[in-house]
């Protein structure tokens, strides 16, 4: 089957009975995705179009595909850690809106996983919450990978007094410094 979630739409992914939540079939997500539980896709394509947002505090876990995404990745409804089980390949037209407001993942600043393969490409969006103000040298992982090909092609985001984000990718992982 197909599910094609429309601009404006949501799918709601909630805690209830009965456990994990699973999508079958071609996805399409036009609209919002919103992962507030576990969720599995045994679907052949999950691709997050331009208009498109995955947000959540949980896994994705893909099986027999990979995540595509042309449009927004954005961990939390606050800040939180948002993970793919699998593969993601992000386009040149992705968005990547992390919020920062102290030095823990997942409390204080997002952070985004994939257990797999990365390509990344897109634009690295850096917010300061809670009048939070980050000291010259903090670091914060923005995200884990199994493996990466590419990087960010651009990160935004101000830091009070004119300093800059300076990003750092090692071998499992990305880096933004202040």
């Amino acid at each position: 089957g197909v599910l094609t979630n429309d601009t404006n739409a949501t799918i709601d992914v909630i805690i209830g009975v009965g456990g994990a939540r699973t999508l079958n079939g071609k996805i399409t997500n036009n609209g919002s995705l919103k992962i507030g539980y576990e969720l599995s896709s045994t679907s052949s394509s999950f691709i997050n179009n331009a208009v498109g947002t995955v947000s959540g505090l949980y896994n994705l876990t893909l099986t027999g595909t990979r995540f595509l995404n042309n449009g927004t990745i954005a961990p939390g409804p606050i800040t939180g850690v948002l993970g793919i089980s699998g593969d993601a390949k992000n386009s040149a037209t992705a968005n990547y809106n992390m919020q920062i407001g102290g030095l823990t993942p997942g409390t204080q600043h997002d952070q985004y996983n994939v257990t797999g393969a990365d390509t990344l490409n897109g634009a690295l969006n850096v917010s300061l919450i809670n009048s939070y103000v980050p000291t010259l040298g903090d670091s914060f992982i923005v995200c884990n990978y199994g493996t990466r090909v590419g990087t960010f092609s651009s990160v935004t985001g101000n830091i009070p007094g004119g300093y800059s984000w300076n990003i750092f990718y090692r071998n499992n992982y990305a880096v933004i410094r202040a």
